[in-house]
């Protein structure tokens, strides 16, 4: 009976401990403390409340002693030493002008067949083609680069198109540590079903689409009435200003606004010699530089494709990091100013709350939980498998942390405790089978990765907010419909199509596919297509204001709807080759439903969230 207890009081904890944070009481946070600093001491609570129950039912000294140590047990140093590595080699990447050679490169790349529009996209999606440890390593390298080239720098994008590019790269960044091979959330869900580069391919291709679909919405959603009041530029004439702009004695802010209409005008491409010299005096990087940035590529590359045998991610990085400071002559001070301890803080707190949870039964108390809610039926109707999962998978973006490694590290062993029952996790629930565990894992973890873009507790949003100097939570609701929508289902569609069917290029495999694509593109230019406020004209009135917010609940029931029912589709549907297993004996029609339901009310709490 105390067990029983002292799991359900550890997950109250645990809940109360993430929830702090985020509750507002008369402006204030909750709980006024480090999100780490509130999980380490959650962790002690659980401890004390395990060891309280195990004495209570008749434990002896040495299995309360033991307790620590089973908590301690459940910290992987794996994707630790590997993150930390990745920060070191970004350290050095900074001290040598290795940045700065690759925003060299990337003003290069505008006179290249990609021109300006594939210079625009290969940004947003750099941060998932070269995966680092943390998004906020590319967050920072680029989003500077990204402010030179608008109204306040050269003047090669407008206003919009700026703030349009912030948003993407930032929930593209955000998500890129999910399947980095070097210390990403994937690898551990990988690393539970002994599989490793088994999710890394979905989870890619999800925040691909998913960062396109964030464009998409806030391109579609943010007027120019929006821009003008919720986004300051800077006054005063800007360094970075090309031509009679930098010199005329307007400030920037009159500038821009003049700049916006002129640049939707004018082709870049018919800029002068002059003025093209003129930027490319703004992009320079020695060559020290350029050296230390392909020692990177080399070193990422070979550790990716494991060019280099068995050797260790970690050392790897370590190598290529020693190169770059014997090449540029960089110390120790230099290369360590590069390392962020926030995340890899996030990441050890996670463990220890999940070690907590493991030990005082609090992952058996969240099963029950996910179990009950499958299961609860009002006049007969309930979420059911579908539904529920449907729900969980969005958990993490519902309560976005600045880190997505905190809760899934707490989490991902309830998610693998939803498949087949296996010796090592005796807790496992069968509700999925192994290759719906797999597409379940792979949106849980997309979510988890790009859930700290629109964190308002210093997720990498906040940067790009703090960049464009818009009102805080301005960037958010955007990044969050495109990880709802996009990300989150396309990494299980993907998953179920293209990974884990024997033959993904049949007809009929790829016409589901990418039919179900188009569905989902379809609804989302559509759906934000109906609610974009542009019909607003001037100044709002509260009724219109009232409209534009009831239009944006609508937006999220429904794509949240369509996000479930995609779920329940990657999950659930019959597959005549009998390759794909499915568990589960509840009609399909029913499932979709069911689905359907499930992601409305993600759609709704994370909008609410």
């Amino acid at each position: 009976m105390a067990a029983e207890v002292v799991s359900i009081l550890s997950l109250i904890v645990f809940i109360f401990c993430v929830l702090g944070p985020l509750l507002m009481v008369g402006g204030r946070r909750l709980i006024p403390l480090p999100l780490q600093t509130l999980l380490v001491l959650g962790s002690l609570i659980n401890i004390l409340l395990a060891a309280l129950g195990k004495w209570i039912d008749g434990g002896n000294l040495s299995e309360l002693l033991s307790l620590p140590s089973a908590v301690g047990s459940n910290v992987i140093l794996l994707p630790i030493m590997a993150m930390a590595g990745g920060f070191l080699v970004a350290g050095a990447l900074e001290g040598s002008g290795g940045f700065a050679a690759l925003r060299v490169v990337i003003n290069k790349m505008r006179g290249t067949p990609l021109g300006m529009a594939g210079t625009l996209v290969f940004i947003a999606q750099f941060a998932t083609i070269f995966a680092m440890p943390c998004g906020r390593i590319q967050a920072a390298a680029l989003l500077p680069v990204i402010i030179t080239l608008g109204p306040e720098g050269v003047r090669l994008i407008t206003k919009k198109q700026m703030v349009v590019l912030v948003t993407a790269l930032a929930v593209n960044a955000a998500a890129s540590c999910g399947p980095s091979q070097i210390g990403g959330i994937g690898q551990i869900g990988e690393g539970f079903l002994q599989q490793l580069g088994l999710l890394t391919n979905a989870q890619e291709f999800g925040i691909m689409i998913g960062t396109a679909f964030t464009a998409l919405f806030i391109s579609l959603f943010i007027t120019r009435f929006d821009m003008d009041e919720k986004i300051r530029l800077s006054e005063g004439p800007s360094e970075l200003s090309v031509g009679t702009s930098a010199t005329s004695g307007r400030s920037v802010g009159a500038a821009a606004a003049e700049d916006a209409a002129v640049s939707e005008q004018r082709d870049p491409s018919t800029r002068t010699a002059e003025e093209e010299a003129e930027i490319a005096k703004k992009f320079k990087a020695p060559l020290v530089g350029y050296i230390s940035l392909g020692i990177f590529l080399l070193a990422l590359i070979g550790a990716v494709f494991n060019l280099f045998g068995k050797t260790p991610i970690t050392t790897t990085l370590l190598v290529a990091t020693v190169l770059i400071m014997v090449i540029a002559r960089l110390s120790i001070r230099q290369v360590i100013a590069g390392i962020i301890l926030h995340p890899i803080t996030a990441l050890v707190a996670g463990f220890l709350m999940a070690g907590s949870l493991a030990v005082s039964g609090g992952f058996e108390a969240l099963s029950n939980l996910l179990r009950w809610l499958a299961e609860f039926k009002i006049l007969g109707i309930g979420l059911g498998v579908a539904g529920m999962i449907a729900l969980f998978v969005q958990l993490e973006t519902i309560m976005p942390m600045p880190c997505g490694r905190i809760l899934a590290a707490a989490l991902l062993p309830v998610v693998v405790a939803m498949g087949p029952a296996s010796g090592w996790l005796p807790g496992a629930s069968g509700l999925l089978s192994g290759d719906q565990l797999a597409c379940v894992l792979a949106a849980f973890i997309v979510n988890a990765a790009a859930s700290c873009g629109p964190s308002p507790i210093g997720g990498i949003g906040t940067i790009s907010e703090g960049m464009v100097r818009s009102e805080i939570g301005y960037l958010r609701n955007a990044q969050s419909f495109g990880i709802l929508v996009g990300m989150t289902p396309l990494a299980a569609l993907t998953m179920r199509f293209l990974v884990l069917t024997h033959n993904p290029f049949t007809l009929r495999n790829l016409g589901l596919y990418f039919g179900l694509l188009a569905v989902v593109f379809i609804f989302s230019f559509g759906v934000v297509k109906l609610i974009n406020p542009s019909r607003f004209k001037k100044r709002r009135t509260p009724t219109q204001e009232r409209e534009q917010n009831v239009a944006t609940w609508i937006t999220f029931l429904l794509g949240g709807a369509v996000a479930g029912v995609m779920m329940s589709i990657a999950l659930f549907l019959p597959d005549p080759s009998g390759l794909f297993a499915i568990a589960g004996t509840t009609p399909f029609l029913t499932t979709l439903a069911q689905g359907a339901v499930g992601g409305a009310i993600a759609g709704a709490l994370l909008l609410a969230t």
